[in-house]
């Protein structure tokens, strides 16, 4: 009887080893990952805006500066107007997509109290031009302004070819941030590529429904039409007959 016990203790004591050293796996197991995880995220905060903040934004390339203002559509919905050519109609859904390259955006490293800008591309000189190969200045400068006038400004310069990697830094902050994207070839457009698109007789989609459902109705009409006129003259003929 007492042998059993033993037994008993013993196996008892082997069964809260067992469950302590499996929750210590788990627990270690755990752990590991959340630090994996967090290795692989990006480590900063370049901005973190939501569409509904923004209000107006620009961005200038090797082409121009094109400026773009938040305003209401016809149906009610959120729409955007070229500053520069207010008679293009923009389509909402590409302007939102270009804008969300930026409006949270994250980066995986930084370079803090840098003096020198020129080396990454991101000079501030006089002589600084956006997109220009003759100078070390931004290949690509967004500029964003919030419903409460916030205004941020996003400079891309250089691409590393060693490293693999792209700089880029926000005006006014001491750092210089380093994408692993190239976001500045984003923008690398001009207000018509982010134009709504239209049929091949000219008419946006939206219109081409409505004439669409115009003609179905005329259509229509024209059936009930010729439905009346061969019963009366069904009716002319029996009549005749008599």
């Amino acid at each position: 009887m007492k042998k059993q016990k033993i037994q008993l203790i013993v196996m008892l004591l082997l069964l809260a080893v067992l469950a302590a050293a499996y929750l210590g796996v788990r627990y270690y197991n755990s752990k590991r990952e959340k630090a994996e995880e967090a290795e692989n995220e990006p480590a900063y905060t370049v901005l973190e805006l939501s569409q509904e903040d923004v209000k107006t934004f620009s961005f200038t390339n090797e082409s121009g500066t094109y400026e773009f203002e938040k305003t209401g559509g016809e149906d009610g919905e959120e729409n955007w107007t070229c500053i520069q050519d207010k008679e293009l109609k923009m389509d909402a859904s590409k302007v939102s997509s270009l804008l969300n390259n930026v409006i949270s955006l994250k980066a995986d490293d930084r370079i803090e109290n840098v003096s020198d800008r020129e080396q990454y591309g991101l000079s501030s000189g006089d002589n600084a031009q956006a997109g220009s190969e003759d100078t070390a200045g931004p290949s690509v400068i967004v500029k964003i302004t919030t419903q409460n006038e916030e205004s941020y400004e996003l400079w891309f310069g250089d691409y590393n070819e060693v490293a693999e990697v792209y700089y880029m830094c926000v005006y006014g902050e001491p750092y210089v941030y380093i994408l692993d994207s190239d976001i500045a070839s984003d923008f690398d457009i001009t207000p018509q590529d982010l134009e709504a698109e239209e049929d091949e007789d000219g008419t946006d989609a939206d219109s081409a429904d409505q004439g669409s459902g115009t003609d179905t109705e005329s259509e229509a009409k024209d059936s009930e039409n010729n439905k009346d006129s061969e019963v009366k003259d069904a009716e002319t003929d029996a009549e005749s007959n008599n």
